[in-house]
């Protein structure tokens, strides 16, 4: 949660000097955070940070052109370096981007950054003995295991009012937003609720997996018609169900966005069941189809719940991998699969070093032209990742297929997959799979 300050007057002079772009990091003069947080006391003393805390963190006020600052503050006496992660301004190539300045004689460390009214990070702390130090060797899996590794001790913001999360590694996270962000739609007070439940899936002569089975409120009651509800399957069900999606699905039917509807969270167990499962394995797919849904569908029939087996109605959704997936399921089974919600999609395509990527190239090409839709959804600073979801949406546009697309201002990143994961799901089921 940014909030603009009360010396919003004096911030609106700042002029603060851009490192790149109209983006980024930046310097601020030296009474630049005097003009941000300033309320007559003394920077860094008790009555400083109780300012600090009422306003809650990181400081946003309007800067110029449609850019606010964004002021990260960080309290330690004994940190010998802070580093603080937010995309999509830091990452291991670009260290000293992330590396917070200290206020001589103060435990206040802090770092700025030009950010647009629709932005969205999550972000973290890491309080460090000394400054950090890259592996020589960037590219390698070596200096990403150690990246990760340096993530995972990474701390939340305990000034930010918003709750933080759980992400895919464990690691807790807050976010920031601009003032046009992209929120979750929140669950009201007197909505009804869905039920959770957890099952485990006996995947034959392969693993255990946790499966999360939603199930809307009404769903007793059935689709018109006496039709199965609408299916939704979403991958990395261990995040989702650490994210509370539950609140936001019984939200959005809430309000009659979504129908009624049913969706199965499957766990990803670890990285390397998601690396064997999530990017192009058929045997994945066709286990999810074959084997899973029918157990749930079952199990739910004892409870007076009919699931949908019609593909259009049915929703394949996830992020990065799981993005991937989405479509790599309705391609290899048309016949249960439907709809696809990739976010930050890994099409790497046309990276033709990736058999997952020559599978949706060819596919593209290829097949004659389907009438369920696709929604892409990806952060506007991915890179090489960006362009590729803008070139599977310019093939699919070709093909006369029906695509949804979306760039948000963000990374790769939980915070807005989770902000944004009901405006997809509304696009494809908010009329009853798209129908």
């Amino acid at each position: 949660m940014q909030i603009t300050t009360p010396s919003q007057d004096r911030a609106k002079d700042l002029r603060p000097s851009f490192r790149e772009g109209v983006r980024g990091r930046l310097a601020l003069p030296a009474d630049g955070l005097d003009a941000l947080v300033g309320n007559g006391s003394p920077v860094g003393s008790d009555r400083w940070w109780d300012a600090v805390s009422g306003l809650g963190t990181p400081v946003r006020t309007p800067g110029p052109d449609e850019t606010d600052v964004t002021l990260f503050l960080f309290r330690s006496a004994d940190a010998g370096a802070v580093y603080v992660d937010v995309q999509p301004f830091t990452d291991r190539s670009r260290l000293a981007d992330g590396l917070m300045e200290r206020v001589p004689g103060t435990d206040v460390w802090w770092a700025a950054f030009a950010t647009g009214p629709g932005w969205i990070s999550a972000y973290g702390f890491l309080p460090l003995d000394e400054v950090p130090v890259a592996p020589a060797e960037r590219n390698t899996d070596a200096a990403r295991s150690w990246w990760l590794g340096l993530l995972e001790r990474s701390v939340p913001d305990p000034l930010n009012p918003d709750p933080s999360f759980r992400g895919m590694r464990g690691d807790v996270r807050s976010v920031a937003r601009g003032p046009r962000a992209p929120r979750a739609v929140e669950r009201g007070a007197d909505d009804a609720r869905g039920t959770l439940d957890l099952h485990v899936w006996h995947r034959s002569r392969v693993a255990d997996y946790p499966v999360w089975t939603y199930v809307a409120p009404g769903a007793e009651a059935g689709a018109p018609g006496g039709a199965g509800l609408p299916l939704v399957v979403l991958h990395d069900g261990q995040v989702w169900e650490r994210l509370d999606v539950a609140a936001t699905l019984d939200a959005l039917v809430a309000r009659g966005a979504l129908p009624p509807f049913v969706a199965v969270l499957v766990s990803s167990l670890d990285q390397a069941s998601r690396t064997r499962d999530l990017p192009g394995s058929t045997a994945y797919y066709d286990a999810v189809a074959d084997g899973l849904l029918p157990q749930v569908a079952e199990r739910l029939a004892a409870r007076g719940v009919r699931v949908t087996s019609d593909p259009a109605r049915t929703v394949v959704a996830g992020q990065s991998f799981g993005g991937l997936a989405a479509l790599q399921a309705v391609r290899h089974r048309p016949d249960r699969f439907g709809l696809a919600l990739g976010q930050s999609a890994s099409l790497w395509w046309p990276g033709l070093d990736d058999p997952a990527s020559r599978d949706v190239a060819a596919w593209l090409r290829s097949a004659p032209a389907r009438d369920e839709r696709v929604v892409l959804q990806v952060g506007a600073h991915e890179g090489d990742l960006t362009a590729a979801n803008r070139e599977v949406r310019d093939l699919l546009v070709a093909r006369g297929e029906h695509v949804d697309y979306a760039e948000v201002d963000g990374g790769h990143d939980w915070a807005w997959w989770s902000a944004c994961l009901g405006d997809g799901l509304v696009t494809l089921l908010g009329s009853d799979g798209g129908q």
